[in-house]
């Protein structure tokens, strides 16, 4: 009887847990602000969970979410948060509203950093969260915003940086102060001691790995490389679950 009981108790459980992470609406209010949205999801199995702040990169800012490519859909961020989640994680991604421009970087990045910090805040304010375990994520812009936003005072314990762009120059979100080479030559970088997890692919642009080698100098951290181009971070990916579970669980 005993072994029925608690067979069906894992069994609702589990139900449970799928059911949250396959149904649920997962835009929120942050800090119940009108005009800023995030995509939140708690596993809900009523205990206390590590946590994420994931910065996604510049397409999603530009275009919104789900994020489409020539008529066709390219990702929906639900499908990586979803996937952070069902790892056993909290997790919530702020939308970032800077208007797509040339040279408006400073703004996206300042941006990103004010509201990784109000991410932090909402995530340490739910009881279901430990305070101790919550990781920053970052791809791409969101990987600059997040090296930026560790430099300064910060409640994160780790960071994942996927990727990150350098967006220097006079291009899309060209940024005039907070480049990959501004942040190289801050001096900012090598006062950091938490833990900066380095990413990239093997098939990455020129651009994408002199950045993140300057980076990884300063940091003095190596680069963890696996297989595929830049926007192949924009899916869930198993070698990265495997990397989260390893340093943010």
């Amino acid at each position: 009887m005993i072994r029925k009981i608690l067979f069906f108790s894992l069994f609702f459980n589990i139900f449970i847990f799928i059911e949250n992470i396959y149904s649920e609406n997962l835009k929120i209010f942050l800090n119940n602000n009108l005009s800023q949205e995030a995509l939140f999801l708690d596993p809900k199995l009523k205990k206390i969970h590590p946590a994420i702040v994931y910065m996604h990169g510049g397409a999603v800012r530009e275009k919104g979410n789900p994020v489409y490519k020539k008529g066709e859909l390219f990702f929906d961020l639900e499908d990586k948060i979803r996937d952070f989640s069902s790892l056993g994680f909290v997790v919530i991604s702020p939308l970032r509203n800077t208007p797509k421009g040339c040279c408006n970087g400073d703004e996206a990045i300042l941006e990103g950093i004010k509201l990784a910090n109000e991410s932090i805040n909402y995530l340490n304010s739910l009881k279901s969260v430990d305070p101790n375990k919550v990781c920053l994520i970052g791809f791409s812009e969101g990987a600059l915003i997040s090296l930026w936003t560790m430099v300064r005072e910060n409640d994160f314990n780790k960071a994942i940086v996927m990727s990150p762009s350098s967006q220097c120059g006079n291009k899309r979100a060209g940024s005039a102060n907070f480049c990959g080479k501004d942040l190289i030559k801050s001096g900012e970088l090598e006062k950091i001691s938490k833990k900066i997890i380095l990413t990239l692919g093997d098939n990455e642009k020129p651009s994408h790995i002199k950045n993140i080698e300057g980076i990884s100098n300063k940091l003095n951290q190596k680069i963890n490389i696996f297989k595929g181009d830049h926007s192949s971070f924009v899916y869930p990916r198993e070698d990265i679950n495997l990397l989260i579970k390893e340093h943010c669980a």
